[in-house]
């Protein structure tokens, strides 16, 4: 996984596997979808960190899982943790479980973020904070059986900090001056009914709950704003969110599968754009089998419908050999697309940016393979990546205005990775990694 700072604590981070451009790198917590900003952005810099108690990547799969870690009955503990840092840092975490009864388990974590006296050089003149950031994630858990359950999942988050370096349209120096600020929020509420039970993944073999069936309702609100005096406060970008899913698992010792299928409705408010509700819906579905000893086969499919993009369809396969224990050598290939945001095809800002409505999705075709090997207390892997972005999204000048376009060319990327850790014994970790991309344009 590479991460991409643009600038210091708060700013506009986005995340991406090896060479991948971050816009095709979906993020999930516990199986929920972190929602795409109106540019299709994802900011990491505002996911609480108590999502991020675990984190999976698979080559096989088609975006990064996060896991917070589950309420315990046996373990009820309050976590609190200040932290000082430079310029006037002042980080707070609070985490709180309990379990009420036998039957309901709330957990909750909040995180205070503060740094009044950051600076910041941009194009040679100084941006000074504040950079402030609250951070909550609520779960409560019904115990309506052994194997049933209800939950309740509030997330809330914001975060603002001054512009490092113009990320979106509304942040450049034509629009906002030098102590624009960038102000992102996030909030869920989420309840759903699931089946949990333990399972051991064939492959891996290892074993953990999970949830076999699961039915979803939830709503997001989204609301990105660029302020820096009162002749911009209608810089102001909101999008609500209300969807529903049903996701069904099935495990056995020879066969992983699991479909999901979610709809979604985009309401979609801003002074600069005229949009109508739009309803999205996507079908999910992935599995595992072996077809021999030691060699295992992956496959995923995804089919999305949206109004202003007919359908659109990504897929993978991989192949996964295991010849002993602690050694596995794999190979993928896949097609994965990306949807421009509101702000890219139907957005309109007075003498800087035009709107596109011919604008098409970004397609993305890869190839990957890689070895890992495990013995003892030591463990190496390597990767190696080809991508080809096809139909790919770029600025361009139109009658002296900007828009975004599908450029013609066809861009490829390739990537590695490498790892290798060592454990010489309790208490010593030492970890050695590295990664990189190279890009070729035509």
């Amino acid at each position: 996984m590479r991460v991409a700072h643009s600038g210091d604590l708060g700013h506009f981070t986005q995340t991406s596997v090896l060479a991948a451009p971050p816009r095709f790198t979906e993020l999930h917590f516990d199986g929920i979808a972190w929602p795409q900003g109106l540019y299709s952005q994802t900011n990491l810099a505002i996911v609480p960190e108590a999502l991020i108690d675990e984190l999976t990547i698979s080559h096989a799969s088609q975006h990064i899982d996060f896991f917070s870690s589950p309420p315990q009955d046996s373990r009820p503990w309050t976590y609190v943790e200040y932290i000082k840092g430079p310029f006037d840092i002042d980080v707070m975490r609070v985490r709180f479980r309990r379990s009420l009864s036998a039957k309901i388990q709330p957990y909750l974590t909040l995180n205070f973020l503060n740094a009044d006296g950051q600076q910041i050089t941009v194009n040679g003149s100084q941006r000074g904070g504040p950079y402030d950031a609250l951070k909550a994630y609520g779960r409560t858990e019904y115990l309506l059986s052994p194997n049933y359950r209800l939950r309740h999942r509030l997330v809330s988050s914001t975060n603002e900090t001054v512009v490092a370096t113009p990320s979106f349209f509304e942040q450049l120096p034509e629009i906002v001056d030098n102590d624009a600020s960038y102000k992102e929020t996030r909030l869920l509420h989420s309840l759903e009914m699931a089946k949990t039970s333990r399972i051991t993944e064939s492959a891996s073999k290892n074993s953990r709950d999970i949830d076999t069936f699961r039915l979803r309702i939830y709503n997001w609100r989204l609301r990105e704003e660029t302020r820096d005096d009162l002749r911009n406060s209608f810089i102001d970008h909101k999008n609500n969110i209300v969807g529903g899913s049903a996701d069904w698992r099935f495990y056995t010792a020879r066969l992983t599968a699991q479909a999901v299928a979610t709809f979604e409705r985009h309401d979609i408010s801003r002074p600069t754009i005229s949009l109508a509700a739009k309803n999205i819906l996507s079908l999910r579905a992935k599995s595992q089998f072996p077809l021999s000893k030691g060699l295992f086969l992956d496959a995923q499919a995804r089919i999305v419908h949206h109004p202003d993009f007919d359908v659109q369809w990504s897929a993978l396969g991989q192949l996964t050999f295991v010849p002993t224990n602690g050694i596995e050598i794999f190979g993928n290939i896949e097609r994965r697309f990306s949807l421009p945001g509101p702000a890219e095809y139907a957005n309109t800002i007075a003498g800087v940016l035009a709107p596109n409505p011919a604008l098409e999705a970004a397609q993305l075709d890869k190839i990957e393979g890689g070895v890992f090997c495990r013995k003892d207390t030591i463990e190496l892997s390597a990767a190696g990546q080809r991508i080809r972005l096809n139909s790919p999204f770029e600025l361009a000048v139109v009658d002296s205005l900007l828009i975004v376009q599908n450029s013609s060319r066809k861009t490829t990327f390739h990537g590695f990775a490498l790892l290798a850790k060592w454990r010489p014994f309790t208490g010593l970790h030492i970890d050695l990694q590295a990664n990189g991309s190279f890009e070729r344009q035509p």
